[in-house]
């Protein structure tokens, strides 16, 4: 199993969801996002976007098939989170 994250910010697009999910060495993809939505910093499990669990011949191939379409295949688009502005001097 590997989780789907991305930096802070804003959703703009989710896709790849379903072409995963519909491979045969996928057991479960999701992802809990949509456009709109807002990314946190990951500070615990809550902050994941989601999940895919595969399997393979071998655990370390799940994990590598896992990391894959998790960095490739699943496509959550964000718009990153405006940094603070600078104090202004007085």
């Amino acid at each position: 199993m590997r989780a789907v994250l991305r930096e802070p910010g804003t959703v703009t697009a989710v896709s790849g969801v379903e072409e995963v999910r519909a491979r045969p060495d996928v057991l479960a993809a999701q992802v809990s996002v949509r456009a709109g939505d807002t990314v946190r910093p990951l500070n615990d499990n809550w902050d994941r976007l989601g999940s895919v669990v595969a399997t393979a011949a071998d655990t370390d191939s799940a994990v590598e098939l896992c990391e894959r379409l998790v960095r490739e295949e699943i496509r959550i688009d964000v718009e990153p989170a405006a940094a603070a502005a600078p104090a202004l001097a007085a």
